[in-house]
C-alpha cells in the first residue's frame, strides 16, 4: 500500500468462483480511496471480448456489473472487518480494453526498445513502467517481462502512415503488443497527449514560427522535419516534460542467447522478475516460475493440451520453488515429461541458456 492506494491482496480474493469461469476472473485488488470515502477497485477480468464492437462492449459491461455485485458480496463475507458494510455504488462507464489493435504508425515501438531503455531523437515522452500483462485465458499466469530502463517514445508512434490530420494517443498507438504492456499506462499517455496537442499547435503556427519556408501540411511532414521536431521537443521541455534519462539499459548483445531472447520477448515469452531492470539478464539464473510461465503462455495459445498439463502439474508440484533459480536436474525432468532431450551441462540454468532452449521449444 502507498498513501491512499493499495494493491495485491491475493489471499483475499482466493476462493472466488465466477458465475462463468470462462468469461470472468478475479485478480488481486488494485484499490484507491477517494475524497468522499468511496473505494475504486480494479480487479475483475473479462475474457473473449471483441474490442472493436461497441454494442458488444456495452452489453458485456452491463453483464460485468452483475458480476461485480457478486464480487462485493464475496468480499463482504470473506473479510467483514474491511468490507462488511461495502456495497457496489457503480461500475466504470466504459470497459478498459487492455489489448486489441494497434496503429500502423510511422514507427512501431518494440519490446526490447522499451526494456533496454532506448532513446530516440524524436522522443516526446519518457516511460519506465514494468512490462506486465494480465491473463489472456482463464486461469493463466499473468505476464511479467521485467522492468524497463527509462525509454523514449518517438513522435512517429503517434502518426499514422497514411491518414492525414490525425494523431493517435492511447495504448493503441504504434506499439508492439508487448511494448504496450508498459506504454499503455495513464501517466505516459498523459505526456503523449500533451505532446500531440503541442504538435498540432506547431503545425498550425508553423509559418509564423519560422519552422519551414513552406508551411507543413501534415503530421507526417512534421515527423520528417528535424527543425520541427527540435521545436516540438523544446516546447515540451519548457513545459516541464522529461524526454531523456541518465539511466541506461544494458543490451548484452555479445551474450549467448541475445538474439533468441529478443525474439521471445517480442512474443511475450521471456518472463523476468521486477528486479531485472533495463536488461534481459542473460547471465542471471532463470527462475523456475519464469521458465514455466513462458511454456504455459505458449501452450495455452497454441497447444498441445498434453504439454500444457505437464507445465501446470510442474507448477503445482514445485510451487515452493517458483521464485528460486531453476535447477538443471528439475529442468531435465520437465523436458523428459515433454518428450524433449535433456539440456547438457552442470550447475544452474542461465537466462541465456533458457532463451536458446525456449526458442527451440516454442517455434
Amino acid at each position: 500500500a502507498w498513501g491512499r492506494s493499495g494493491w495485491g491482496f491475493g489471499e483475499l480474493v482466493r476462493g472466488y468462483t465466477p458465475s462463468d469461469p470462462t468469461r470472468y476472473a478475479l485478480r488481486g485488488l488494485n484499490l484507491s480511496r477517494q475524497d468522499d470515502g468511496s473505494l475504486l477497485v480494479n480487479a475483475l477480468l473479462l475474457f473473449g471480448l471483441e474490442g472493436l464492437d461497441p454494442l458488444e462492449l456495452e452489453r458485456r459491461r452491463q453483464e460485468a456489473a452483475l458480476e461485480a455485485e457478486r464480487v462485493v458480496a464475496f468480499l463482504r463475507e470473506k473479510d467483514p472487518l474491511l468490507f462488511g458494510t461495502a456495497r457496489l455504488a457503480q461500475v466504470a462507464p466504459l470497459l478498459y480494453i487492455r489489448e486489441s489493435r494497434h496503429l500502423k504508425a510511422l514507427y512501431r515501438l518494440r519490446a526490447e526498445e522499451v526494456l533496454l531503455g532506448k532513446d530516440f531523437p524524436d522522443a516526446v515522452a519518457l516511460g519506465a513502467y514494468p512490462l506486465d500483462g494480465q491473463a489472456y485465458f482463464p486461469g493463466e499466469t499473468p505476464y511479467l517481462l521485467g522492468t524497463p530502463a527509462p525509454y523514449g517514445v518517438p513522435f512517429r508512434t503517434l502518426v499514422p502512415r497514411e491518414v492525414a490530420n490525425l494523431l493517435v494517443v492511447s495504448q493503441a498507438a504504434g506499439f508492439d503488443s508487448v511494448a504496450a504492456f508498459s506504454a499503455r499506462v495513464v501517466p505516459l499517455q498523459m505526456a503523449l497527449g500533451e505532446a500531440a496537442v503541442v504538435a498540432a499547435a506547431l503545425l498550425r503556427l508553423a509559418p509564423q514560427a519560422g519552422l519551414e519556408r513552406v508551411p507543413m501540411g501534415t503530421f507526417q511532414e512534421l515527423a520528417a522535419s528535424p527543425n520541427a521536431l527540435e521545436a516540438l521537443r523544446k516546447r515540451l521541455l519548457e513545459r516541464g516534460g522529461r524526454l531523456s534519462s541518465r539511466e541506461k539499459g544494458r543490451a548484452e548483445t555479445d551474450r549467448p542467447g541475445y538474439r533468441e531472447a529478443v525474439s521471445l520477448l517480442r512474443r511475450g515469452l521471456f518472463a523476468g522478475p521486477y528486479y531485472l531492470k533495463g536488461t534481459l539478464g542473460l547471465s542471471e539464473p532463470i527462475l523456475l516460475g519464469d521458465f514455466l510461465a513462458n511454456l504455459e503462455h505458449y501452450y495455452r495459445a497454441k497447444g498441445p493440451e498434453e504439454r500444457l498439463r505437464v507445465v501446470l502439474k510442474a507448477r503445482e508440484l514445485y510451487r515452493e520453488e517458483l521464485h528460486k533459480p531453476l535447477r538443471r536436474p528439475l529442468l531435465n525432468q520437465i523436458l523428459q515429461a515433454l518428450g524433449e532431450s535433456p539440456l547438457p551441462g552442470e550447475g544452474g540454468v542461465s537466462r541465456g541458456e533458457a532463451a536458446k532452449l525456449l526458442s527451440r521449444l516454442l517455434p
